[in-house]
């Protein structure tokens, strides 16, 4: 039903009886009233709703007539106590309470600091509002920076109202069904309801406080989560960069053909290694880290997990084909470190032949030079033939040089020299003695390659010592990873989880098996330390260092203990759920008030005044009803415990998409965009500042002359 003019459109009672049925719940149970134009069958017809209104207890004085006349002063004296019975604001049973005191206390409580005159005294609701002092205190109270109440001047009634009223209805939604010249007409009922109108108007403010605390949480998270995004991508993408760039350097190594220049490479690449990649790995460790605690805030939150477009996954294939190549880098440049070392043993053996050869030379040069004095024929052969002989031994090697005497000693035997028997002898005994050395030199050869197979047997045993040590080390690590980083359960069980992991000790894991045997166990830095004093550069089993190990375990423990500070910080923000400590004060003190007996424990009426006290808007059945929920020892009370969680949930942040629309739609009061003015008005100190305005403002779509939220909420909730 459309009113339009209230006093006529209740004149022949069917509107009136409309009106008491919606308020009261009940149905007219009477025959239907038919409209007509005969004076004395409309005042029968007003009769018969009058005496229905009465028939809830509605007292009044006006009669059929002044129903049938139109007199304002009835009707809405009527229409007044109508409204006011049904209104509720501190009682928790069916009949209405005395609203007239509820309210003042009400205005009483929101002005105490305020100087309204008369010492804030507020006897009635008439009088003491002429000045509209009060109305304006009540829009201070919540919102400053909307009246300069400091400025206002009790004299200026006329002024201090129409800004009261313009202001509640720009920012309150009390509607101006009336003018400032009629507040002064309106008697104590009248009052009364348009009281109760600013009541409601307040109590929206105290709702966008609450909505706007939300959205600020919510343009705070999407911002961080927003900036999170951005300085993964670009750490990843930096850091990939990096990779390609190190892999194509690493790729296109020149080995240089030098022994100084191979040793200056190797150098560099160790320094590689453990300078600019180890700084790298951290990098990688806090990408990690930055990329769990955004993982773990949107399933949190419920949000959409966020598809990266380079993973983290990716980012670690990327270090393994990195490792790949370093390990093909380093076998080149070890390789090449062993060739050069040879070649300078090939040189030193050269240069110690050599060294003999010379000294030879000289000996022999010695022997040319000397002119001994001959006296015969027989000394002159001598000498030639002797010459001869030094000429072939120059010749030839040490087999030359037998062979040579060879000769020489079968000329004798051929020529019968008479002595021969004793040449003979003498070459006989230096084939034995070369034959001997020989002998010597063969089981030395023995020995030494004997001596060479256990030496690299003894590198082999330590290489796959320590490649197996350092797989059951990683398969440890990963697993313990794996543990860590399971982001299934609760927060509870997952901060357990780390607790676990962090609480073991990574240097017992360290302990691996030798040679199969569980009696003999070593630490892989001492495997390590072995491996280095015999000067193994290259390891075939496994790619892995100790330096590499430990390394892995230090960043490990790291990201661990941030993920444990990360859990930790997230449980407490739940728990809070966005309460702040001065809220929780509030909520403290307002317990111990109402508590009046002391018990440690609210009844149903002390709850429902508690809760108006700190501008809760609930009726009987929300009081009942969470005294069901929250009452967990069921003595029909609630404890401080118990209120307090109850609390959480009221003044807690709950930012489901709902709950965020329905937030804006109280800073918009309905409109379809919410204009700049309501969304600065709600600034204050604590939770919603200019920052957030300045955010929203510029992530905002503009509409109809303000923001298009509903489009930027939808927009949030699907990213």
């Amino acid at each position: 039903m459309k009113i339009t003019d209230l006093i006529t459109d209740v004149a022949d009672g069917t509107l009136l009886i409309k009106i008491v049925e919606c308020l009261s719940g009940q149905k007219y149970e009477g025959k239907a009233l038919k409209p007509s134009k005969m004076r004395i069958l409309q005042i029968n017809n007003a009769g018969v709703a009058l005496k229905f209104v009465k028939s809830k207890g509605i007292d009044f004085k006006t009669s059929p007539e002044n129903l049938v006349d139109g007199h304002s002063t009835f009707i809405l004296g009527m229409v007044f106590r109508i409204i006011i019975k049904y209104m509720k604001l501190d009682d928790d049973d069916d009949e209405s309470a005395d609203v007239k005191e509820a309210l003042r206390l009400w205005v009483l409580n929101k002005i105490q600091k305020y100087d309204i005159g008369n010492n804030n005294e507020v006897k009635t609701l008439t009088k003491p509002f002429h000045n509209g002092l009060i109305f304006c205190a009540l829009i201070h109270h919540m919102r400053p920076k909307l009246i300069d109440f400091d400025s206002l001047k009790a004299d200026n009634k006329k002024e201090n109202l129409e800004l009261a009223l313009s202001v509640a209805e720009k920012y309150c939604n009390v509607q101006r069904y009336i003018s400032v010249s009629d507040i002064a007409e309106l008697d104590e009922l009248g009052m009364v309801v348009y009281v109760y109108d600013w009541y409601y108007g307040i109590s929206l403010l105290r709702k966008q406080d609450i909505a706007a605390r939300r959205i600020g949480k919510l343009a705070d998270m999407t911002k961080l989560h927003d900036e999170m995004k951005l300085s993964f991508d670009s750490q990843v993408q930096s850091l990939t960069q990096w990779i390609e760039e190190k892999g194509a350097w690493l790729e296109g190594h020149e080995i240089t053909n030098t022994f100084s220049g191979v040793q200056d490479q190797i150098e560099d690449f160790f320094s590689y290694k453990t300078d600019e990649k180890a700084a790298k790995l951290v990098l990688q460790m806090d990408i990690g880290a930055l990329f769990d605690n955004l993982a773990l805030r949107l399933h949190n939150n419920k949000r959409v997990p966020y598809a990266a477009p380079i993973s983290v996954e990716a980012l670690e294939q990327n270090f393994e084909e990195l490792a790949q190549t370093e390990a093909a880098t380093s076998n080149l440049l070890h390789n090449e470190l062993a060739r050069q070392n040879n070649l300078i043993r090939l040189s030193e053996r050269v240069a110690n032949d050599c060294a003999k050869v010379t000294q030879w030379l000289g000996d022999k040069t010695t022997i040319l030079n000397e002119r001994p004095q001959v006296e015969s024929v027989a000394d002159a052969e001598m000498e030639v033939e002797s010459h001869k002989f030094l000429e072939e031994s120059n010749k030839s090697s040490t087999s030359l040089r037998l062979a040579s005497i060879e000769n020489v000693v079968n000329q004798l035997v051929e020529e019968k020299y008479e002595n021969a028997n004793k040449s003979i002898a003498t070459k006989d005994a230096l084939v034995a003695a070369l034959d001997a050395l020989n002998r010597k030199s063969a089981e030395k050869k023995a020995w030494a390659t004997g001596q060479l197979d256990a030496q690299l047997k003894i590198n082999d045993t330590l290489c796959k010592q320590f490649a197996t040590a350092a797989a059951d080390f990683e398969s440890w690590l990963k697993q313990n990873k794996d543990a860590a980083a399971n982001k299934n359960g609760t927060l509870e069980s997952q901060l357990k989880a780390v607790e676990s992991v962090l609480g073991s000790d990574v240097g017992k894991v360290l302990l691996v098996h030798v040679m199969g045997s569980e009696s003999k166990l070593a630490s892989l830095s001492e495997c390590s330390e072995k491996i280095s004093q015999r000067h193994i550069v290259i390891n075939p089993y496994t790619q892995a260092t100790h330096n590499d190990l430990a390394a892995s375990s230090q960043q490990f423990k790291i990201a661990s203990e941030k993920r444990k500070q990360l859990l930790v910080d997230e449980i407490r923000r739940r728990d809070a759920n966005g309460i702040s400590d001065a809220q929780l004060a509030e909520v403290n003190d307002n317990f111990d008030y109402f508590d009046k007996d002391k018990s440690g424990a609210l009844d149903s009426r002390e709850m429902r005044m508690c809760l108006q006290s700190l501008g809760e808007e609930v009726n009987p059945a929300d009081v009942k009803a969470a005294i069901a929920k929250y009452d967990k020892d069921r003595n029909g009370m609630i404890s401080r415990d118990e209120f307090k969680a109850y609390m959480l949930t009221r003044l807690g942040d709950n930012d489901s998409q709902d709950e965020i629309m329905a937030g804006f739609s109280l800073l918009a009061i309905e409109s379809p965009a919410v204009m700049a003015e309501q969304l600065e008005a709600v600034v204050n100190e604590l939770t919603f500042k200019e920052r957030h305005v300045s955010y929203l403002k510029q992530e905002m779509g503009a509409k109809d002359g303000g923001y298009d939220h509903v489009k930027w909420t939808a927009e949030v909730f699907s990213r």
